[in-house]
């Protein structure tokens, strides 16, 4: 398993898909939920076992009209997980192409689907043309509108997107991250309806495929939001800063890295601090 993987599963989800490597219509679920069973509209998925996010490993590419989800029936624990109103989906995303339709659903990326007003949401790209808010992730967890987070989404990059509900009722009992930061907290007291989890969608609102990574879902309780910056940074580590001298023409890397202790030189274990923690200088 690579490190993001490890991670997520550190946090107990109920179900944990790496999605790595050739497509298979049920992948082996990590988390502790049992009896997961999927279904596909259209064209299957194609499987890549690297190119995934930098701490993962592979990937699913999502062709433009493939749904792949859970149906989960009532009475399933796929359902019974997000009847209790407390619950976390994240995955990892990313777009070869970005959809250019005149649309705030340029593509539907991720859902626990209901019907409008029920117990889930709605995470989706809008279309670079459509011109009240181009290329934003928008999301919908009430009502039919879909909301604009703000946060632009460019080609060729993975992001990492958390839903969570906390209550069946209250005030902001809905909150969206996106690459481990909080980006929108919302209210939603919706009821209706059994779910599925479902990524992708039959209807082609814009040809464009998209990638997906690491699929996961649990307790809120489980992934607080330092679990989630966590699994975040775990999936997006820094890069390491090489140390290097002048020697008068260049700059030029030493063979032996030693710092006085005071009494004896020792071997130097220099360190920087990227902004969360810290990192070795090589």
């Amino acid at each position: 398993m690579s490190n993001l993987s490890n991670k997520i599963n550190s946090y107990s989800p109920e179900v944990s898909v790496q999605l790595n490597g050739a497509y298979t219509l049920n992948p082996t679920n990590e988390g502790t939920m049992s009896i997961l069973t999927w279904s596909l509209s259209n064209t299957a998925p194609t499987g890549f076992t690297t190119g995934g996010p930098t701490g993962g490993a592979g990937y699913w590419s999502i062709p433009d009209t493939t749904r792949w989800r859970n149906q989960a029936a009532s009475g399933t624990n796929m359902n019974n997980s997000f009847l209790d109103y407390n619950y976390t989906v994240g995955f990892w995303f990313r777009f070869p192409v970005l959809p250019t339709a005149n649309l705030a659903v340029g593509k539907l990326i991720g859902a626990v689907l209901t019907s409008a007003g029920g117990l889930g949401f709605e995470v989706a790209l809008s279309g670079s043309a459509y011109t009240t808010a181009p290329s934003k992730l928008h999301v919908r967890d009430s009502g039919t509108t879909y909301v604009n987070t703000g946060v632009t989404i460019e080609a060729n990059k993975w992001y990492f997107v958390v839903a969570q509900r906390f209550s069946q009722s209250g005030s902001n009992n809905v909150k969206y991250y996106l690459n481990g930061q909080l980006i929108l907290t919302r209210t939603n007291n919706g009821t209706s309806g059994f779910s599925s989890l479902q990524f992708g969608n039959v209807t082609a609102t814009d040809p464009v495929a998209f990638h997906l990574s690491n699929v996961f879902t649990g307790p809120t309780a489980n992934f607080t939001e330092a679990a989630i910056l966590d699994i975040y940074n775990t999936g997006n580590p820094p890069a390491d800063f090489p140390l290097k001298y002048w020697d008068g023409s260049a700059w030029t890397t030493p063979l032996n890295k030693y710092q006085w202790d005071g009494v004896n030189w020792i071997t130097m274990v220099g360190k920087v601090w990227n902004g969360s923690s810290w990192i070795n200088i090589i």
